[in-house]
């Protein structure tokens, strides 16, 4: 009876977890260049259980196995692209294909897909692309320095120009998926070597969340009906556990 309860109790942990990770997803889902997290669940080790007639000496003969239940393994990251928005500002920037743009950050070098960038100013005739988080934007050369330009243009494999002169090329960056990892703020971390992107640059539109409404609201029921159909099975095993306890004296 204890094991059934234990058992159950598993689901509902992994099913809050599920929970947590669409919710998540939903909360992003206006979140420039987001991607959007599956988690997956492991099962727990199984026992066998076998039937024992007559004597306990005589030959047990087998039933089957009893799960023990479900445990979170971990949660993946869907890199599949997003739609793209034409926003016609020449400093949003979206990757056609498998990259990331790179951001210096004070922890070191870090990835994103979000191209929400703009001009950060350092005094009157400098000014360096950064992103939403006031991070620079890494050109081959480092930190672009647009010099405030009047006129930026970029093109799809990432040279940027300013007024008409060529300043840098973006350092747009992939690397095996198994490498990749959140970092917190829409950035990602590559842990090992990294390779030029292929991918292209299209510039004047914004890549959205890769996360549908519709999908992550249907998975959402579906996985509140897990967990409460595990409550029940809780519920009703440790009213059928009192009912023992309660007429264990009367025999």
């Amino acid at each position: 009876m204890f094991r059934g309860i234990y058992t159950a109790a598993t689901g509902m942990i992994a099913q809050e977890t599920a929970l947590d990770t669409i919710a998540n997803n939903l909360a992003n889902i206006n979140t420039v260049g987001f991607k959007k997290d599956t988690p997956t669940f492991q099962e727990l080790s199984q026992m066998a259980i076998d039937r024992i007639q007559g004597s306990p000496e005589q030959s047990a003969q087998y039933v089957g196995v009893l799960g023990m239940g479900t445990s979170p393994a971990q949660s993946f990251t869907n890199y599949t692209e997003g739609e793209l928005t034409n926003t016609k500002n020449p400093l949003n920037l979206a990757i056609v294909g498998d990259g990331f743009f790179s951001v210096q950050t004070a922890q070191g070098v870090r990835y994103t897909r979000n191209g929400n960038f703009h001009l950060q100013p350092v005094n009157k005739t400098t000014a360096y692309l950064a992103d939403e988080n006031n991070e620079y934007v890494l050109g081959q050369k480092g930190p672009i320095n647009l010099d405030k330009a009047q006129s930026i243009s970029i093109t799809s494999n990432g040279n940027v120009y300013a007024d008409g002169k060529l300043i840098d090329q973006l350092k747009v960056v992939n690397a095996p998926v198994t490498a990749i990892s959140k970092d917190g703020n829409n950035l990602f971390s590559i842990n090992g070597a990294t390779v030029p992107s292929k991918a292209q640059v299209k510039q004047g539109f914004l890549e959205q969340a890769n996360v549908n409404a519709v999908k992550a609201m249907v998975q959402m029921i579906a996985v509140q009906r897990a967990y409460e159909a595990a409550q029940h099975a809780i519920t009703a095993q440790d009213s059928t556990l009192s009912q023992t306890v309660s007429d264990l004296p009367k025999t």
